[in-house]
């Protein structure tokens, strides 16, 4: 089935608009609302972006992700996923579906992978997750919050009561079940709609101290080539005296730090590892360094295993 004949089939007031395969013209028609997928940014609760992420890319200010290699695998394992819903629940689906944005608040949108046939209310949604995403029991909705903001903004849009999501990881297929919640829909459309008008009026919101990407949106902000000086005050100047401390305090960390490794590394006696009292092995391993612009190199690293949950902290 094609986009155009699923657009046809379904039975929805939302308002239709082109397929994702069209990449493209997708991608322009995106730049006019705030998908389901930019929902769990826009609401604060995705670590991959916040709300100043969404800004930036609505107002042109960073170029949105083209077709990357992430999205190219989504894409390719899409069709087998849906194929493997179907296998395993006997339920056929409307697959691929176009984008569509609401009736009413067409600032929302959404490009669900699939709608089930039997019951068009029932929406499903395809994942290849790594092994570092969290999720809980089949069935459950203890999926990533952003997963569940996403599916709330496709219920939303697409006046749907629930969004499957047929998730494959570690070479295993998991059904998640996320049902319609109407206090949270409500408080998205707020916050997607306070975003919206942010956007129209350019006024960034705030940035989001803790994240991830704040040093990379707010730099988005900047004009560099601007000769205006902006004045600043007290407030400033005392977090630039914080920082210059702060950066004193951890050159002084680091010292430290590397005093310890080499006085480990010294206690080793030549040797290539050494066992600690709490039964932890640490251990000197070769780094090789592929030639870049330099020549390669190689150099030593001291390995030292975290006690609780194995995993090896690098030096």
């Amino acid at each position: 089935m094609t986009p155009s004949e699923a657009v046809v089939t379904l039975e929805t007031e939302a308002v239709p608009g082109p397929a994702a395969s069209d990449l493209d013209e997708w991608l322009d028609w995106r730049m006019g609302h705030i998908g389901a997928s930019e929902t769990g940014a826009a609401m604060g609760v995705s670590k991959w972006q916040q709300p100043l992420d969404i800004y930036n890319m609505k107002t042109g200010l960073v170029k949105p992700p083209g077709q990357n290699f992430p999205m190219w695998w989504g894409t390719q394992v899409e069709a087998i996923l849906a194929q493997a819903y179907t296998n395993r629940t006997g339920k056929e689906l409307l697959y691929p579906i176009p984008g569509f944005r609401h009736q009413d608040e067409q600032h929302i949108g959404a490009t669900p992978d699939a709608v089930r046939k039997d019951n068009q209310r029932i929406l499903v949604e395809m994942k290849a997750a790594g092994s570092r995403v969290e999720l809980g029991s089949e069935n459950s909705d203890e999926i990533p919050a952003d997963w569940i903001a996403q599916a709330q903004a496709q219920m939303f849009v697409m006046d749907a009561d629930i969004v499957e999501f047929a998730v494959v990881q570690s070479n295993s297929l998991g059904i998640y079940v996320v049902e319609r919640n109407e206090a949270f829909i409500e408080a998205m459309v707020e916050r997607l709609t306070e975003l919206w008008e942010k956007i129209g009026q350019r006024e960034p919101p705030d940035a989001d101290w803790e994240h991830a990407t704040t040093g990379r949106a707010l730099a988005a902000l900047i004009d560099c080539d601007s000769d205006f000086t902006a004045p600043l005050g007290g407030y400033e100047q005392d977090l630039v005296r914080r920082y210059e401390e702060l950066g004193r305090q951890s050159q002084e960390v680091t010292k430290d730090r590397d005093q310890c490794k080499h006085k480990i590394m010294a206690s080793l006696s030549g040797h290539a590892q050494g066992r600690l009292p709490d039964g932890r092995v640490l251990k000197m391993r070769k780094v090789k360094v592929k030639e870049t612009i330099r020549e390669s190199y190689e150099y030593k690293r001291l390995v030292v295993p975290k006690r609780k949950d194995n995993r090896v902290t690098k030096h």
